[in-house]
């Protein structure tokens, strides 16, 4: 992870290089710490290396696209172009969770509580679903130039993928679960 940081303060520092070899090299550097990092927290499973990742990018996709939209807030006159584009790996994240989100009733554990029920309708309902569905109405408001309402549909579907993560905490807390 100190990689990673280093990386990224490496390529924040030489941003003017937005192509070049040092970008590319410093990308390459914070791929490897992360994928090293979720190697470690999940395990000889590939399914929790999966859900891992793939939680990192809805989390990360969000919290880009929702700073994004705030940054239009204060200079209007950008093109509408990075902020639609912000919106794939957010629908990258989704695709990836989409799948382990259909497991988990086949995989369910019969000791399972209440709490985790409802752990589950807030990691499906919340943060998987709502933010599928907030995220073509962010796109269009981003077309349409209305880049205040985009970045307030971007803050709600951030925080409903932080309570969807939220909840996936405490399904992984349950044993025989994998979100």
């Amino acid at each position: 992870l100190a990689a990673a940081a280093a990386a990224a303060a490496a390529s924040w520092l030489h941003r003017a290089d937005r192509r070049g070899p040092l970008l590319t090299a410093s990308w390459a550097v914070q791929a490897a710490a992360l994928a090293w990092a979720l190697a470690l927290l999940a395990g000889p499973a590939p399914a929790a290396l999966l859900s891992h990742f793939s939680s990192a990018l809805l989390l990360g996709a969000a919290a880009r696209a929702m700073l994004l939209g705030h940054w239009y807030l204060v200079v209007p006159r950008l093109g509408e172009g990075p902020l639609r584009r912000a919106h794939l790996p957010l629908w990258g994240a989704l695709l990836l969770k989409a799948p382990l989100a259909c497991a988990l009733p086949w995989t369910w554990p019969p000791h399972a509580g209440p709490f985790d029920l409802l752990a589950l309708a807030i990691r499906v309902g919340w943060g998987l679903l709502g933010v599928a569905a907030l995220t073509p109405f962010t796109w269009r408001l981003a077309g349409a130039r209305s880049f205040q309402s985009a970045t307030g549909m971007l803050y709600v579907a951030l925080f409903l993928a932080l309570a969807g993560e939220a909840a996936a905490g405490r399904l992984r807390a349950a044993p025989g679960v994998d979100t």
